[in-house]
């Protein structure tokens, strides 16, 4: 199928626009949403890790759960979170460490949901404007 018959396919820009929410806009409304946390634990406890790792995290993890959806692998959804939840099990150390871990479960919570939410919503676009790869 030639490129110019797939970008004239509405679902494509459909799912092409839920990639770009996943990015921007979701990763704004999360740092909002997260703010007071992260404010309170950048006054209470050292700062350690890489700058801005927590932001690109959710740049990719948004978009891979994305991808899943769109994919229907769920399981696989499944086996993301398990694997980010031991990681951060194994930095848990003590009752400062609960503040940071709770952070941390709030942002990803809320970054799962929202590219769950785009990727079910580009399906049910899927339901008024088919689109089958050749």
């Amino acid at each position: 199928m030639p490129l110019q018959t797939v970008l004239a396919q509405p679902l494509i820009w459909i799912a092409i626009a839920a990639y770009l929410l996943s990015i921007w806009p979701a990763g704004l409304l999360i740092s909002r949403i997260t703010r007071k946390w992260r404010e309170r634990i950048d006054r209470e406890l050292p700062r350690a890790g890489l700058p801005e790792a927590g932001r690109w995290i959710g740049y990719l993890e948004r978009l891979i759960i994305l991808t899943l959806v769109l994919y229907g692998e769920f399981s696989a959804i499944g086996f993301l979170v398990a694997a980010k939840s031991l990681l951060r099990f194994g930095e848990l150390r003590g009752n400062q460490d609960k503040l940071q871990t709770e952070y941390v479960l709030v942002g990803t919570l809320l970054s799962f949901a929202i590219a769950m939410a785009l990727g079910m919503l580009v399906q049910a676009a899927a339901l008024f404007w088919p689109f089958a790869w050749p």
